[in-house]
């Protein structure tokens, strides 16, 4: 198992798809992966302040993000470099710093909404990513993450379709409901995420399918 480096999330690495080989990832990020997670944070967290997208990549996520909640202070940091460029170049005047799940570079309490999609799979220490999330988050705020799992009647699918070498978690989806993200965190709400690449990448949110979906989105609140 490979373990995750800035130098692995290099050009070569986002041109095909997370370390795959069906689609760039541009062609797996699209707005409407974007639109359903603006829509989650919605009914979750209506009105945030200011918010920090954790693995925020080319910054794709923020620009829909800053045009969903234009009242909030957005951030983000990327452990990639060569992501960070691009989202530097995408986002001129938005504060973006180079960083992890376990070292962010904001003081405790900095947000009171974080973000972090398709980011704590690729993290070996999900204890000190979780105590580094709730630092920073503060009291009363929202973690709202994505993962994919591995489990129920897609489980083999995703295994079969996922060439990631940086997926360091290929678990099923209560181990991310009881996940030291436990320590300090309550989870408020969890959906099922349905998302394909079938020439066109489709993502769709489902709380009545959530125990046979692909991934899942949670919303997590800090104690």
């Amino acid at each position: 198992m490979t373990r995750p480096s800035a130098e692995i999330f290099d050009e070569e690495y986002y041109a095909r798809a997370y370390g795959g080989s069906r689609g760039s990832y541009n062609e797996r990020t699209t707005p409407n992966k974007w639109r359903s997670m603006c829509g989650f944070i919605g009914e979750v967290h209506p009105q945030p302040r200011s918010a920090i997208d954790v693995g925020c990549a080319d910054g794709a996520f923020l620009k829909h993000a800053r045009e969903s909640f234009p009242a909030t202070a957005w951030r983000g940091c990327e452990i990639s470099r060569y992501a960070l460029r691009q989202a530097e170049a995408a986002l001129p005047g938005v504060e973006l710093r180079e960083g992890s799940a376990t070292s962010l570079p904001w003081q405790d309490g900095a947000s009171d909404l974080i973000v972090a999609f398709d980011v704590l799979e690729h993290v070996p220490d999900l204890t000190a990513a979780a105590s580094e999330l709730a630092r920073v988050l503060a009291p009363g705020g929202t973690l709202v993450m994505s993962v994919p799992v591995y489990d129920g009647p897609t489980g083999w699918l995703v295994r079969l379709l996922d060439k990631d070498p940086t997926h360091v978690h290929k678990v099923a989806r209560q181990f991310w409901l009881e996940s030291p993200l436990t320590a300090h965190f309550d989870l408020v709400r969890w959906e099922g995420l349905w998302r394909y690449y079938l020439g066109r990448y489709w993502h769709l949110r489902s709380g009545t399918l959530r125990s046979a979906s692909p991934a899942i989105v949670m919303a997590w609140r800090r104690r």
